[in-house]
């Protein structure tokens, strides 16, 4: 557990405010009767318990059972659930392209640079890493795509 507290100081924002870190794929599953109220989000998020411990859970823990209802009527709304699977793949494509296009241009950059280095250009390679219109310009001037 975790607050946050004000370098200067020393003194804590507030006792209200908590900081918990989950580590759910540490989860380990037990008896639900045995768990802990924090153990019991745990076990709700981990996804390892069968239907009847789910239940259980349920039972044992009223905002538990508020979110298993919720969670029943989102997956009941085919547009809703749609919308946010799409969103989430948007998501993900958009991360992907952008770890492409990252690694596209660093390898751009490398042939360049390497190019300048080779031709005993170095003050020319430097200026390049640090002005995206020169980068763009010598990309042009030698062919690199």
């Amino acid at each position: 557990m975790y607050s946050i507290y004000n370098i200067d100081t020393q003194r804590r924002l507030n006792s209200d405010m908590e900081l918990h870190f989950l580590e759910v794929p540490k989860f380990t599953k037990k008896p639900v009767k045995e768990m802990t109220r924090m153990e019991r989000w745990l076990a709700y998020f981990s996804n390892k318990l069968d239907e009847k411990e789910m239940e259980e859970l349920a039972m044992k823990e009223t905002a538990i059972h508020t979110a298993l209802d919720a969670t029943s009527i989102f997956m009941q709304n085919e547009d809703e659930r749609l919308a946010y699977l799409n969103r989430e793949m948007a998501i993900m494509d958009y991360e992907s392209d952008k770890a492409a296009w990252t690694e596209e241009g660093e390898s751009r950059l490398a042939r360049l640079i390497s190019l300048l280095l080779k031709s005993g250009k170095a003050e020319e390679a430097a200026a390049a890493s640090e002005s995206e219109q020169l980068r763009k310009e010598l990309y042009k001037k030698y062919g690199i795509a």
